[in-house]
């Protein structure tokens, strides 16, 4: 797939993995739009890179959905990239005190979003002479950790989308890219004490796996816990959660 002269929509390009994919993005020669629900951080991220553009959605209301399709169809007609990077993440050590709007909003988010976006811009991907769908999981889609059980049902979720959707557009132009990064450092993840990556690391080995095909794309230490969690599982989640 390649990297340059496309035009990429980013989900929750305001910050974090989505801006640094959009920086990335926007040096090798390609348009850019973000979308999110943060009309601060959009306009941040404008000033920062003028070159970007930015719509405002809130992914989880389908009216915003739609208006966010017709404005793609209108003045990005091209379109050729969808990168679902949008997600929100809230910890519940103790899942039955979870409130139900946060197991709602993680959801619909980080699963029935996406779901969705991907379902009305597929057409249009379709019409192009080759294009792609880029899924941001995690590293917990393969193992949980035991204080995100909404978070990692959504990436798991997420992971077994995105081979069921590379399986149904195999002969397309349409090529299904699935990131498993490990914990990044951003906003969603400061209440964490662990070890993290940057989300520039995240952009730069994403399209280096889009550049070579790499449809599932395991960032740093995923490596290890995929072939970890193929033959021992237990140890995987014991990993994970200590």
């Amino acid at each position: 797939m390649k990297t340059q002269n496309n035009i990429v929509l980013i989900t929750g390009g305001g910050s974090g993995i989505g801006l640094a994919l959009a920086e990335a993005l926007l040096q090798r020669d390609n348009v850019v739009v973000i979308c999110g629900r943060d009309p601060a951080k959009l306009q941040a991220a404008q000033m920062r890179y003028p070159a970007l553009h930015a719509i405002r959605c809130d992914l989880s209301d389908p009216a915003q959905v739609s208006e966010l399709v017709e404005r793609l169809r209108t003045d990005f007609a091209g379109l050729n990239v969808l990168m679902n990077n949008a997600a929100v993440m809230y910890p519940h050590p103790r899942f039955w005190e979870a409130t139900a709007d946060q197991i709602e909003q993680e959801i619909a988010i980080n699963l029935t979003a996406v779901m969705r976006l991907t379902h009305v811009l597929l057409p249009a991907l379709l019409q192009q002479p080759e294009a792609a769908v880029v899924n941001i999981s995690s590293a917990l889609a393969l193992a949980p950790r035991e204080d995100l059980p909404v978070y990692c049902a959504t990436k798991a979720a997420l992971h077994t989308f995105s081979r069921v959707l590379r399986f149904q557009l195999k002969s397309t132009s349409v090529k299904v890219f699935d990131v498993l990064p490990p914990e990044v450092d951003t906003e969603m993840t400061a209440y964490s004490a662990g070890n993290k990556i940057s989300p520039q690391t995240v952009a730069q080995e994403t399209l280096q796996g889009m550049l070579r095909d790499r449809y599932e794309v395991r960032i740093g230490i995923v490596k290890t816990l995929a072939l970890i969690n193929r033959l021992w599982p237990r140890l995987a989640e014991s990993l994970v959660n200590h």
